[in-house]
């Protein structure tokens, strides 16, 4: 439905039901009717701007034997990669086709954590 067809179904509604009855009051009525229908334009406008941003989509572990799409996300070696192009075979990190979003860090198992009680075991000693 056009700007419009919008105005003239609404200012219809009104003078159908008897709320708007007055020339001057009709002309009011239309102009109120008009400033609504560019706000709703304008938020629709924005709404479909915002569904046309692309999405990333997160795709698990990669594997060589699928198919990857723009924007597609998956894990690998420890790290996450964006798909920049699609590809199928193409593994993360070799080449411009992925883009490195999460570099991989220190397994947190390997790590000795020390605590106050491991130091003054150590002092008794």
């Amino acid at each position: 439905m056009t700007e419009e067809e919008l105005v003239e179904s609404l200012t219809g509604v009104c003078l159908l039901s008897g709320s708007v009855k007055q020339p001057k009051a009709r002309k009011v009525a239309r102009e109120a009717l008009l400033d609504l229908c560019g706000l709703v334009v304008a938020l629709r406008r924005r709404v479909e701007r915002l569904e046309d941003r692309p999405e990333l989509k997160y795709r698990g572990v990669w594997r060589a034997d699928e198919e990857y799409t723009v924007n597609s996300a998956v894990t690998h070696d420890g790290s996450v990669f964006i798909a920049r192009a699609q590809s199928v075979g193409v593994r993360p990190g070799d080449g411009d086709l992925w883009q490195l979003a999460v570099k991989r860090g220190r397994d947190a198992r390997a790590q000795v954590i020390r605590t106050s009680d491991d130091a003054a075991a150590r002092k008794d000693k």
